[in-house]
């Protein structure tokens, strides 16, 4: 069992999950209090929200298969 200062992986990413959730909430606020319009993917679509609260479709977005590279877990790779 991990000692109080030590963190588990699912510890870690949970704890990275929600800030980058709270930081996406607070750059939503910000945006709406500056008077921009946001982006947001909603059911393969991507939207623009306007400050007025209209919501205009730019494209819709399809969803694109993965490449098998081959690699299996615990490969290692060398970058020059």
């Amino acid at each position: 069992m991990p000692s109080k200062k030590q963190k588990t992986d699912s510890d870690e990413r949970n704890s990275l999950l929600k800030s980058a959730a709270n930081a996406s909430q607070n750059a939503q606020r910000v945006s709406q209090a500056l008077g921009l319009s946001i982006q947001i993917i909603s059911e393969n679509r991507l939207l623009e929200k306007h400050p007025d609260g209209s919501i205009k479709e730019i494209k819709k977005i399809s969803k694109i298969p993965s490449l098998k590279s081959g690699l299996k877990k615990g490969s290692k790779i060398c970058l020059k």
